[in-house]
């Protein structure tokens, strides 16, 4: 039952209570009267009630959304001891946590920039010209390990005396 049906149902119940009074008939010249005054009264309850709980959820939306577009440090200011306030406080949390992984997300873009730029320098540091042996056939090949290794090689002429 919500809010609303139980506000009418008080009405009713008020009307029904003053009209009939004390005794077995009722008082109709009173039922017209109260039901002018009451339900006006009901309505202007309901509303307001109705307020007090969109209202704070319309807030936590447009939090929501702004996290939606990307905006990780908007929390939500409703503060309440009904679901209402446990649903902002879980918007919160919730905030909190991709704002985490949002910096985790970039730490790990950094480290992956720097480890590219590493491979970059050290593919220009292996050599670019194979020498020629005429007794032997070299077929440099060259496969890192892992995202980055210390793997390196290079071709060294030695004199024949060593």
């Amino acid at each position: 039952m919500t809010v609303v049906s139980v506000i009418a149902v008080i009405v009713v119940e008020v009307v029904l209570v003053l009209a009939f009074g004390s005794g077995k008939e009722p008082n109709w010249k009173l039922v017209g009267p109260l039901l002018v005054l009451l339900v006006p009264v009901a309505a202007a309850l309901s509303y307001f009630f109705a307020l007090s709980i969109s209202k704070p959820l319309k807030k936590i939306v447009g939090d929501v959304a702004a996290m939606a577009s990307g905006d990780y440090t908007r929390r939500s200011r409703v503060k309440s001891n009904d679901e209402v306030g446990v649903l902002a406080r879980a918007v919160n949390e919730l905030a909190e946590s991709l704002e985490e992984a949002e910096r985790s997300k970039e730490e790990v873009n950094r480290i992956e920039d720097d480890l590219s730029l590493a491979g970059e320098i050290q593919q220009m540091l292996l050599p670019s010209v194979i020498p020629t042996i005429p007794t032997l056939d070299i077929y440099p090949y060259y496969r890192p390990a892992g995202t980055l290794g210390g793997d390196y090689y290079d071709f060294i002429p030695v004199s024949p005396e060593q």
